[in-house]
């Protein structure tokens, strides 16, 4: 039987027992991520800037949209932007509009504030329908090939410290300036350590000098390739070579052939490859949720329609 909307509440829960329905509901909806769910219901963690939106039936909570609010750098400044996350119907519930009913009240309340939105999404017809355009993140494809030894340590880490989650944003906030790099606060880089833990598919490097650290390698694995999500270094060829060649012996560890590389247009390893002759093809054989934006009514924003979001941000 289809739901009457008029006997329904839309509300940001925030009792904890109305958090600890939301979080359950959000852990069926989302398996994968029961882990972090369970955290967040225990108390061990928080979502960053992310605020639900819930749809209440007779105070059971039967669908779900939140707003992630996001600072990105682009043309020298930061522009605020809001991610679409979360967009959750149970089973028992879809097929009734839930989902459609809460997009129109969120998008209603980003078009208050006149901002863009993001979001990834397996469905881009349904989103087309709400006013989201698609813009291709340029993933590329090259096949696993070291670029010869180099004398560089690399030191590989499964788990991140504390120690080295500071070390990341280090040089995440001193390496690398581009259009579409995203302000990454504390709460952010909490759930960020939190994530890449709670995850049994990713894996970091960093590539030493010394007693120090002098660029920074992440990738996933998935069935056939490794995933390159974020690499931070300096200019420097022997950094880029030896993350690089790390990248190649971790694939071929797991028995993988290919690495994925999602980074943003202008970033320098696209050119170190190119200079190496690693040949680079259009991302093939794998199937991934698409990048949208909706641009609001009264600002500019053609600069959304290149926008590479770095996967590791992913929410």
């Amino acid at each position: 039987m289809p739901i009457d909307f008029s006997n329904c509440e839309i509300r940001t829960p925030e009792n904890p027992l109305e958090l600890q329905h939301l979080y359950g509901m959000l852990a069926e909806v989302f398996p994968t991520e029961k882990k972090l769910f369970e955290d967040i219901i225990s108390g061990a963690h928080t979502l960053y800037s992310w605020k639900p939106y819930t749809l209440y039936y007779a105070d059971e909570p039967v669908g779900n949209v939140s707003i992630v609010m996001f600072q990105l750098q682009t043309e020298g400044r930061l522009q605020k932007i809001a991610g679409i996350a979360s967009v959750a119907t149970p089973e028992r519930y879809r097929g009734m509009g839930v989902a459609r009913h809460l997009m129109n009240h969120v998008l209603k309340v980003i078009d208050a504030q006149n901002l863009p939105s993001i979001l990834f999404t397996s469905l881009p017809r349904v989103y087309a329908g709400l006013g989201y355009q698609l813009v291709d993140q340029g993933v590329k494809q090259t096949a696993v090939r070291q670029l010869g030894q180099v004398n560089v340590p690399v030191q590989r880490l499964t788990h991140l410290t504390g120690e080295a989650l500071d070390t990341i944003k280090k040089l995440y906030s001193e390496t690398l300036s581009y259009d579409g790099k995203l302000l990454r606060d504390e709460k952010y880089w909490r759930l960020y350590g939190n994530a890449a833990n709670n995850s049994d598919k990713t894996e970091f490097a960093f590539c030493m000098s010394g007693d120090k650290v002098s660029g920074y390698a992440r990738l996933e694995y998935e069935s056939d390739r490794v995933l390159l999500e974020e690499f931070y270094a300096s200019a420097e060829s022997l950094t880029n070579t030896a993350l690089w060649n790390w990248i190649c012996a971790a694939a071929a560890e797991k028995g993988k052939h290919l690495v994925s590389l999602a980074l943003p247009r202008k970033h320098s390893l696209w050119n170190f490859l190119q200079i190496n002759d690693l040949p680079l093809m259009q991302e093939a054989g794998v199937e991934r949720e698409v990048f949208m934006v909706r641009m609001p009514q009264k600002e500019s924003t053609a600069w959304l329609a290149e926008l590479r979001w770095a996967l590791s941000d992913k929410f």
